[in-house]
């Protein structure tokens, strides 16, 4: 990774930055994926809002949330996550005929990639989720994150793809239930700094067109 965009990575607002349209376009080189971008307070789902609206959408948008109130994983299994303090976006394929695993691997690798300042040990557990096995735990698995990605047709019969991202970025422990707390991490927790979202998440979104 670039040096530069590794250091902007960092937020010296303590995590609790918003979401800002103005900064994640600083940051955006892209052509197409985030082009159009929707940042929402509160939605269900970001997969079912671009779904919902996919016929008007154009190729590569993305739809991000500060809280999701129905977020799921694989198996329809609920994701949550308190707001202002993590990344959960989706986006939306509509000309391309990648196969939903192909597009999960890429989703995954792309963030593995453009969050590579917080070590070289989180990777992909297939098929969806994002783990960090610390050396200081004795490389006991903790989930960062995951990738959902699911084939649409829309009201012309028009296929697309979209894929869902979730990652925990500047969560506390005490944010989980305490059940899950052993099994799960954060970027955050991961670097010993709070992340800036927008570069973060701009980042990523470079890596997935890429």
């Amino acid at each position: 990774m670039n040096p530069n965009r590794s250091s902007n990575l960092f937020d010296p607002e303590r995590g609790e930055t918003p979401l800002s349209l103005d900064e994640i376009l600083t940051h955006l080189v892209t052509e197409r994926i985030g082009r159009h971008l929707t940042i929402l307070e509160e939605v269900d789902s970001s997969n079912s809002h671009l779904a919902r609206e996919a016929e008007r959408l154009p190729d590569g948008a993305v739809c991000v949330a500060e809280l999701q109130t129905a977020g799921r994983g694989r198996h329809g299994r609920a994701w949550t996550s308190p707001p202002r303090r993590n990344l959960m976006f989706s986006v939306v394929f509509k000309e391309s005929s990648i196969p939903g695993p192909i597009a999960t691997l890429i989703g995954a690798l792309s963030t593995v990639q453009a969050t590579r300042g917080v070590g070289d040990w989180i990777a992909l557990k297939w098929p969806n989720d994002l783990v960090s096995e610390s050396p200081d735990d004795g490389a006991v698995e903790k989930k960062v994150g995951g990738v959902l990605s699911e084939t649409k047709t829309d009201r012309a019969g028009n296929p697309f793809l979209i894929l869902g991202i979730g990652i925990n970025v500047n969560s506390r422990l005490e944010d989980f239930p305490e059940e899950i707390r052993e099994r799960v991490s954060t970027l955050s927790l991961l670097s010993g700094q709070p992340w800036n979202r927008n570069s973060a998440f701009a980042e990523i979104l470079n890596r997935i067109e890429a």
